[in-house]
């Protein structure tokens, strides 16, 4: 989700940067999507090849990863809708010729970018407090 989350960003780049740089940052996304691609296919490979007993473990609603996606869809969504009410208010004077495909492709990379690293948190705080580190 953060690689997809930096696409979005680049592409709302090229809105803002000069032409000769809005090029270079559309071959850097489209690199970028084809690494994520090429880093998630082997994932994806192995979760379809899982037993099926395993298949109803990992795809389980009450299981810890459906809890932790849950809890940073929420946090996601809160900090989307916040982007965008301040958004609005910059944009309402100064931003006014862009179109709106830009304010869709930051709204995304916001979202992205606060699921996945909400995620990685709360994943990495109970992974921390499951082993009894305190610091």
């Amino acid at each position: 989700m953060l690689g997809a989350s930096l696409i979005y960003l680049g592409k709302a780049a090229e809105h803002l940067a000069p032409e000769a740089m809005a090029d270079y940052l559309d071959y850097a996304t489209v690199g970028l999507a084809l690494l994520v691609v090429g880093s998630l296919l082997p994932a994806f490979v192995a979760k379809f090849r899982l037993p099926s007993d395993q298949k109803l473990v990992y795809f389980s609603e009450s299981g810890y990863v459906a809890q932790l996606l849950r809890r940073a869809f929420k946090a996601s969504w809160a900090a989307t809708f916040i982007s965008f009410v301040g958004l609005e208010f910059v944009a309402r004077d100064n931003l006014v010729d862009l179109p709106a495909v830009f304010f869709i492709q930051a709204g995304l990379f916001i979202m992205l970018s606060v699921m996945s690293v909400t995620f990685l948190v709360l994943n990495w705080n109970a992974d921390r407090d499951a082993a009894g580190d305190d610091v």
